[in-house]
């Protein structure tokens, strides 16, 4: 391998690893390289993608329409890639540092505050003053200020984005993936208390991107899709190292929960197609329904959105008695990011909500909310039963709140809040919405000014007040 491509692949760290800290040689040998690159996508910092510096907080916020709802107490967080440094070359959205903007929500007054996830890389490129990792190298440490990065027992392996409350026993879900050496993925159980109570690889015969997966009643459910890792296409193409085959299925694989080997899992082929994210999962009848958004191919080194990249509401049925599955297609909504009432993750759900997709945008911005009754019969096609739509205004993943987390003083499952983060670009402010989730009626029950803008970024979460009080974790140590 080149010196060249060397020092692609690793970027300045090369540099920082030899010990040559002078600012001129590495930003000389970043120069160079960003120069001899043929593609440098760069939309991915253009408009509101781009990133803020400012670390900022405000006591409080103004409500600038309606008002706050008296049963929002909690801190909505939304996490995304913003570079503290400007890159030398090439920029994807998957890279960058991390960081979080959080709401803070109580007796009808919020209060915002921003911070970045203070990982080990961000740490050295701020003691060295300038970039010194080039690629991939974010979000994966490390909250609202970071207090350590969390060891759980044994497990060897990064985790995935997208972890499972049991919230009938409290444990979490885990699964992590890596490309460059077995296992290729691990599935993991902690307790309550953050204490892991088993982990253990699933055979698979080639490295994947495992972003998401479910779970049900009886089973942990895996997709294993033709997303495949090819470090060539890095090198020869000058492009990120993940390649779609569609020429490769799909695959859904089913682990019962009580499994003490990965060898118990089994797996049902499917035509090719990528999920990001999957909405949820549950057993009916002696079947596994799952709900997901689903597009026929992915490209992650694509530098616009594409008809063939369009994501859909996607049903699956397997039925582990006849070995079977199938999918269908629910709704002709283009969108990602789906979400449920968080408390019915793995039971029988009724409702679901995606992030709308601008499929005019070349930049793929997200145009509203939909919403889904997935007891829609098959006759009727459509399953989208309403939309919230911004005329010019650009958002992102909403988090369903339900009014109450006591379900009896809900009037259904559907009784609660949306609550996204909307940008307005002729103000160039971002403002934070509060939506009814169950009449889905487009004026916002309330509308927060926030004190920056808040760019485009990734997932969501609500922590209630009671979570607050009780998010220490004897079970876990922090590694500083």
């Amino acid at each position: 391998m080149s010196a060249r491509v060397i020092a692609y692949v690793a970027g300045g760290a090369v540099c920082f690893v030899l010990g040559i800290r002078s600012r001129r040689v590495v930003n000389g040998l970043q120069v160079l390289i960003a120069k001899g690159r043929k593609n440098k996508r760069r939309n991915a910092l253009a408009g509101n993608y781009g990133p803020v510096r400012r670390e900022v907080f405000s006591a409080e916020c103004e409500v600038v329409a309606g008002e706050l709802p008296a049963e929002l107490d909690g801190v909505y967080m939304r996490n995304g890639s913003n570079p503290f440094y400007d890159p030398y070359a090439s920029y994807h959205w998957f890279e960058g540092d991390g960081m979080v903007h959080a709401t803070r929500i109580k007796d009808g007054v919020a209060s915002f505050c921003n911070r970045f996830v203070d990982t080990h890389k961000l740490r050295e490129e701020k003691r060295a003053g300038f970039p010194i990792y080039a690629k991939l190298k974010m979000l994966c440490e490390g909250v609202l200020s970071t207090v350590g990065r969390v060891s759980v027992g044994d497990w060897q392996v990064p985790f995935t984005a997208h972890p499972k409350l049991d919230t009938t026993t409290g444990n979490l879900h885990i699964i992590g993936y890596q490309i460059d050496r077995q296992p290729y993925l691990t599935y993991g159980v902690l307790s309550p208390n953050g204490s892991l109570l088993k982990s253990f690889p699933i055979p698979v015969a080639f490295p994947s991107m495992f972003h998401d997966f479910a779970i049900t009643e009886h089973y942990a459910v895996f997709m294993h899709m033709p997303l495949v890792f090819d470090p060539k296409a890095m090198i020869e193409h000058n492009t990120l190292p993940v390649i779609f085959k569609p020429e490769m299925p799909s695959r859904i694989g089913l682990l019962p929960l009580t499994a003490r080997s990965g060898d118990e899992v089994v797996w049902y082929e499917l035509p090719s197609f990528y999920v990001f994210h999957i909405a949820n999962a549950w057993e009916e009848a002696g079947k596994v329904k799952m709900v997901a958004c689903q597009a026929e191919r992915v490209d992650l080194n694509a530098m616009k959105f594409n008809e063939d990249m369009a994501s859909r509401m996607t049903e699956y049925i397997i039925d582990p008695a006849k070995g079977t599955a199938q999918l269908r297609r629910i709704s002709s909504v283009v969108g990602d990011f789906p979400l449920v009432h968080p408390a019915m993750y793995g039971k029988p759900t009724r409702y679901a909500y995606t992030a709308i997709t601008d499929t005019k945008d070349d930049a793929a911005q997200v145009k509203g909310i939909a919403k889904f009754d997935l007891a829609t019969p098959p006759s009727q096609k459509e399953a989208a039963i309403a939309t919230i739509e911004w005329d010019s205004a650009r958002g992102g993943e909403a988090f369903f709140v339900p009014r109450s987390q006591d379900p009896a003083q809900c009037n259904g499952e559907d009784d609660g809040f949306l609550l996204v983060y909307v940008y307005e670009a002729q103000a160039d402010a971002s403002f934070l919405h509060v939506y009814n989730a169950q009449t889905m009626d487009s004026t916002p029950l309330a509308v927060v000014k926030l004190p920056q803008r808040v760019p485009h970024g990734f997932h969501t979460y609500w922590m209630s007040g009671e979570q607050i009080r009780q998010q220490q974790l004897p079970g876990m140590a922090l590694q500083h």
